[in-house]
């Protein structure tokens, strides 16, 4: 009987790492201005002679889908918030109103008055396959409130189709998660709603 070999891989330069790196960093310096810092905050009423006081009440992230000013995210990051804030990538920062919510996806859509944005650029979900590069962008613990430089970290699609909407909501009907894109790429509390990209 024939007998397969296995193929020998190939050996990689240092030039080939260095041409991934520079992709990577490419890849992050184009997706970076597209996502945003989102703070919300509640108003403390005045108590006797002490004027009211605007308090910090959540943050996370957000991406521009439309260069006048629309803004998507997590229903849940602004849930609660009497007024948000959004802090873009040249670190100006703007007073956003709600367009729209639809808490069983848990979106958002934000307005901000802003022109010429640099809005995302779609992918296609349904030609993703494990173990591609994955790419996260976000506002990890507030750290982009103010400047609003956002993180990127990088992993790869760990499974696709997952439910968990059993296990996040205790079979509450509110919120649907499912159908979800499973990543290994870190993601911290303050980067809900921010898009993951992949390398195109």
């Amino acid at each position: 009987p024939a007998v397969a070999l296995a193929q020998v891989p190939p050996r990689y330069e240092l030039a080939d790492l260095r041409a991934l790196e520079s992709a990577f960093v490419d890849l992050a310096g184009k997706v970076r201005p597209s996502v945003v810092a989102i703070r919300t905050y509640q108003t403390r009423k005045p108590v006797e002679d002490h004027a009211a006081v605007r308090i910090p009440h959540s943050q996370g992230s957000g991406f521009i889908i439309d260069p006048g000013g629309f803004i998507a995210t997590n229903a849940h990051v602004i849930e609660g918030g009497e007024s948000i804030l959004v802090s873009v990538h040249d670190g100006s920062r703007y007073a956003a109103t709600v367009v729209a919510t639809d808490p069983r996806s848990d979106l958002a859509v934000l307005k901000i008055d802003a022109t010429a944005l640099p809005a995302v650029r779609f992918g296609d979900a349904s030609k993703l396959r494990v173990n591609q590069w994955a790419f996260a962008c976000g506002n990890p613990f507030g750290l982009a409130n103010e400047n609003g430089k956002t993180s990127v970290t990088y992993g790869v699609i760990s499974a696709l189709n997952r439910q968990m909407t059993d296990r996040l909501v205790g079979g509450d009907p509110v919120r649907y998660y499912g159908n979800l894109i499973e990543t290994s790429a870190a993601i911290n509390p303050g980067s809900s709603g921010g898009p993951l990209f992949n390398i195109d």
